[in-house]
């Protein structure tokens, strides 16, 4: 009977420790996914922020042209 009652808390604390390495598994491996999701969101938003830039300097440099190209048209 000592040995059973002996047993049974050594394989609770055993399951206890067991449930809180997956917990601890599952803890870091989301915080994992989310950390590669922000470098990910952070990476997205710069090749972005670029685009746009260069899309602004692109229409800029269109407008400037056509403006020029109607004084050329004016001046003639």
């Amino acid at each position: 009977l000592s040995k059973l009652e002996n047993s049974v808390p050594s394989s609770h604390a055993l399951r206890e420790r067991k449930e809180t390495i997956e917990h601890l598994k599952i803890l870091l491996s989301t915080n994992h996914v989310w950390r590669e999701r922000k470098e990910t969101t952070q990476v997205n938003f710069r090749r972005n922020a670029k685009r746009q830039t260069t899309t602004l300097v692109c229409k800029i440099t269109q407008l400037e042209t056509t403006d020029s190209q109607k004084a050329l048209f004016i001046e003639k």
